[in-house]
């Protein structure tokens, strides 16, 4: 090979690098999303289909499980949105 061609071939291995990095970023992105979709349709799935009993114990238990998978989601989300923030700042510099 010649003495010009290196630097090409250099330009074309990062270029294939962040490509590579893109992808790989954008689908732990999508992972992350899809995690969050799936936390809130359980938590619709356990409102829509609550338990029909008189006891408070079991109420409470049930509005505890509600209020921990909204906070599990709202917190997922909230972390979707930091990731990208963060993945987007190191790959602009």
């Amino acid at each position: 090979m010649s003495e010009n061609s290196s630097p090409l071939l250099g330009q074309e291995i990062q270029t294939r690098d962040r490509i590579r990095d893109q992808m790989l970023i954008e689908s732990v992105f999508k992972f992350r999303l899809f995690f969050v979709g799936f936390v809130f349709a359980i938590l619709s799935f356990a409102m829509q289909c609550s338990a029909e009993a008189e006891e408070s114990r079991i109420k409470f238990c049930e509005a505890s499980a509600w209020f921990f998978l909204a906070l599990a989601g709202y917190l997922a989300l909230k972390d979707c949105a930091g990731f990208a923030a963060k993945i987007t700042e190191k790959t602009a510099e």
